[in-house]
């Protein structure tokens, strides 16, 4: 996120006249949803950063008080207004006075105002009860039956009752599903909200094909409309978190969801979807001369050959695996549909096309996260996949036809990639003799985009590796896939010196400019102050055993020690 600010609006920014510019609000709804609590920091951090660079933008941001939101906005110079029930009430009575007229006709106005007061009364101020109770009442056949049933379906004893919610869910739901359709239920929502991705009704369909039919499934989806709302994409999602937390906890009861089961599901029609639908070349592609980003209608040719399902399924089986927990011998057979086999490499192929090579990578380190404590003895075999994908990354990467001409030739001949995938080859393209028998230890090249890397550090924590290069800048590396995660600017000139310390929370860095800096490696963000001592590039730095102390050597004949 930082380097998106940078790259993408401050540097930008500074470059355009102030007179360009007219006052500005940026609306952020719902802070506290928006991803974890240190992406939140960062972003409140981007925030003021931008206001303090840009006098003529406001920012209004709504949120729950949560202690990280509130202990930022403790030591901030902010206007806040914190909202009361009597706040939303008066919106959610409008709301119905609004919306109610045209489900009663022929009423009195001083009828329908009663009813918006009663309505506003049983939401508590709670405008994700108002909507759910319409739409409740817009698909109910008998409106003052639907009424009555809002009104006398409480249960104050319930964790959730202080909010009304699951009471109404449980009325939408006895509504919408009969009792002999639970089971179909559970698949169709189950994977609304347990999917990676959001789905529309389409791509659903065929992913849950054919345990559910896709008439069932549109049919489901059209019962449950006062709970599921379709985005300008056509992709179906919940009306609010809540309806998920409801429908995974024990309280719901019959329309309950068991996540594990889900999962389970879902990771078995990808494996199906993949060893299905994945073939040779299968965007018939003309020619091996061209890199991927020169080929001009591969958008056009994904589009018409790689279906939604299939790359949701190439994408995200790993991630619905590796929930199912516990050890399952028919996940561990379905594996072997795929891997390793011709499947595996028309999977990276699937994933070259995409540009998702990385997301490879990341699956099969899951993979065998989730072997180690099922069936370690397999891990060995899936290893294979990983040493491929990570010694042929930049040929997959750039483009797809070498993972048949540059990549899989110079497999060992004695893996099991080579011997149960090289027949698809039309005949041997190298010499036997010219090949490794097996796989050897060797480095990823990694493509350099800035100047030249005059220091290296990697990162024992989380296997990291920094970069300072000859401009100033520090790079952040992603050793598995040579992907550049981030740019760390500050120094002013080339960097001598790298060091991290506190158990690789904190890196330091030298330069030429005879400055010390100090950085997080985990918001990527400069700490503290510079030192300033030396007058002579800083050659070396370093710690104590016990980080207490600071070393640091200058071609100034000195060395500085720091608390």
């Amino acid at each position: 996120m930082q380097t998106q600010f940078e790259v993408l609006f401050s540097q930008p920014i500074k470059q355009l006249p102030h007179e360009v510019f007219q006052s500005q609000c940026i609306v952020i709804d719902a802070l506290d949803e928006c991803g974890s609590e240190s992406d939140q920091l960062i972003l409140l951090e981007i925030f003021l950063k931008l206001v303090k660079m840009c006098s003529w933008i406001k920012i209004f941001i709504t949120s729950c008080c949560t202690p990280t939101i509130s202990q930022f906005f403790g030591v901030v110079s902010v206007l806040k207004y914190e909202l009361t029930l009597s706040n939303s009430w008066d919106d959610v009575v409008l709301y119905f006075q609004i919306h109610l007229p045209s489900l009663l006709t022929n009423v009195p106005q001083e009828d329908v105002s009663n009813m918006s007061l009663l309505m506003a009364d049983y939401s508590q101020g709670l405008f994700i009860w108002a909507q759910t109770a319409y739409m409740f009442l817009k698909s109910s056949p008998d409106f003052q039956a639907a009424v009555s049933q809002l009104v006398h379906t409480q249960n104050r004893d319930s964790a959730y009752a202080n909010l009304h919610l699951h009471q109404l869910y449980d009325l939408v739901l006895t509504q919408a599903i009969p009792d002999t359709e639970l089971q179909s239920f559970e698949y169709i929502m189950g994977s609304i909200i347990l999917s990676k991705n959001l789905l529309s009704v389409d791509t659903l369909s065929h992913l849950l094909y054919p345990i559910i039919s896709s008439g069932l499934v549109l049919n489901t989806v059209k019962a449950l409309q006062p709970l599921l709302c379709i985005d300008n994409s056509g992709c179906l999602q919940i009306i609010h978190p809540s309806l998920a937390e409801y429908l995974l906890a024990e309280e719901s009861k019959k329309f309950h969801i068991n996540t594990e089961f889900i999962h389970q599901v879902l990771f078995q029609q990808s494996i199906n979807i993949m060893f299905k639908q994945l073939k040779f070349n299968i965007c018939q592609l003309e020619t091996s001369y061209l890199k991927n980003n020169e080929i001009d209608d591969l958008d056009l040719k994904i589009q018409e050959n790689i279906s939604p399902e299939l790359q949701y399924a190439c994408l995200y089986w790993s991630h619905h695996l590796i929930l199912t927990e516990g050890s399952n011998p028919q996940s561990s057979s379905l594996l072997k549909v795929v891997f390793v086999n011709i499947k595996t490499i028309m999977w990276i192929e699937c994933l070259s096309l995409l540009n998702k090579i990385y997301h490879g990578i990341d699956a099969i380190k899951k993979l065998h996260q989730w072997l180690n404590k099922v069936n370690p003895c397999q891990v060995l075999e899936f290893y294979e996949v990983y040493y491929f994908m990570h010694k042929f990354y930049i040929p997959i990467v750039m483009s797809t036809p070498h993972i048949y001409l540059s990549a899989l030739p110079f497999a060992p001949v004695h893996s099991a990639i080579y011997r149960k995938c090289s027949y698809i080859l039309p005949s041997p393209l190298l010499e036997s003799s010219t090949t490794n028998q097996q796989w050897q230890a060797n480095g990823l090249l990694f493509p350099v985009f800035k100047d030249s890397i005059c220091v290296i550090k990697l990162s024992p924590k989380d296997n990291l590796i920094y970069s300072g290069y000859s401009d100033g800048t520090i790079g952040i590396w992603n050793p598995y896939t040579g992907e550049p995660i981030t740019i760390l600017s500050g120094h002013e000139k080339r960097i001598t010196a790298l060091l991290l310390a506190q158990n690789s929370k904190i890196l330091i860095s030298g330069s030429v400019d005879t400055t010390i800096r100090f950085w997080d490696t985990i918001t990527c963000k400069s700490l503290h102050q510079p030192l300033y001592c030396h007058t002579r590039t800083i050659t070396s730095i370093a710690l104590s055993t016990d980080d207490s102390a600071l070393y640091c050597g200058s071609l100034d004949k000195t060395i500085s020690i720091w608390n």
